[in-house]
């Protein structure tokens, strides 16, 4: 899935007007209000009815303000520079939630991963070269995955199919696919280099994007013993060796709870990292090493 690049990303959130930030929880509390309410007992259905048909009407004012903000926000990031598809994904994540912004992050990954992958597809961009092939995370999510996938399919016939089994066949086809979402993500989701940009990509839908011209200097290393550190970040990856890349400028990167830190060396583990580094050693002139 695409994503903002951390500036534009950060530019976008912070364009958005406080007070809207704060309403679009409302339509969820609304929602999850009405759902509790008649689940219990304590509304009655006919009364539920009117009820419902006033928030709807709140909620379609509600709806038209948001449509609005959606709407001028598309069109703000597409006079940044970016896609159709980043900058619609960029207003809409901008309205939503945080932590449901996050659960539809998470789902659209897993099944646009997999989707990729059944297509025989990447999520490299037109033109983009890659840096070498990505290492895989192994054979644990792939034994995983097959493991789950024979459990659920199994266990109706085991059980018998009652709503609670079925229930948890689908919690094990779920896993399943998770599972297999995480195995084949070093496939889909590769480092490369498009339009003087580096491009890291690791997990289902983490990303670090900067300019190709802020890497002063290219070098091999073990990858064992890489450790990410207060001015150095390590990609996640298995693989015997490492590019190290020395950056003339900062680059943030992904810290623990979302936050961003500024880093001046990037270790990026790759099977072969000798291929990768003649890509920033064959720069055209006028680029800075």
């Amino acid at each position: 899935m695409a994503r903002l690049s951390p500036g534009v990303a950060g530019e976008a959130a912070g364009q958005v007007p406080r007070w809207l930030r704060r309403l679009r929880w409302a339509g969820l509390l609304v929602l999850l209000a009405e759902v509790v309410l008649v689940a219990s007992g304590l509304l009655d259905w006919r009364i539920a009815a009117g009820v419902l048909a006033v928030t709807e009407g709140v909620l379609l004012v509600l709806g038209l303000v948001f449509g609005a903000a959606f709407v001028s926000g598309y069109r703000r990031l597409r006079r940044a520079g970016l896609g159709r598809r980043a900058a619609l994904g960029g207003a809409f994540f901008s309205l939503v939630p945080p932590p449901v912004a996050e659960i539809v992050r998470h789902e659209l990954s897993v099944w646009g991963v997999l989707a990729r992958a059944v297509a025989f597809r990447t999520q490299q961009e037109r033109g983009e070269a890659r840096l070498g092939r990505a290492p895989g995370p192994g054979w644990a999510p792939a034994a995983a995955a097959v493991v789950l996938a024979a459990g659920a399919a199994g266990l109706p016939a085991w059980l018998g199919p009652a709503p609670v089994v079925l229930a948890g066949a689908l919690v094990l086809l779920y896993a399943a696919a998770v599972a297999a979402a995480f195995a084949v993500a070093g496939r889909v989701r590769r480092h490369g280099v498009c339009g003087g940009r580096v491009v890291l990509r690791w997990g289902l839908r983490h990303m670090v994007v900067f300019p190709l011209a802020a890497v002063e200097d290219a070098g091999i290393a073990d990858a064992a013993g890489q450790r990410s550190s207060e001015s150095r970040f390590v990609v996640p990856g298995r693989a015997a060796g490492a590019l190290v890349l020395r950056l003339g400028s900062p680059v943030e990167v992904p810290a623990r709870m979302g936050v961003l830190r500024p880093v001046m060396t990037i270790v990026v583990p790759l099977p072969d990292a000798a291929a990768a580094r003649t890509t920033f050693l064959e720069r055209p002139e006028g680029e800075s090493r």
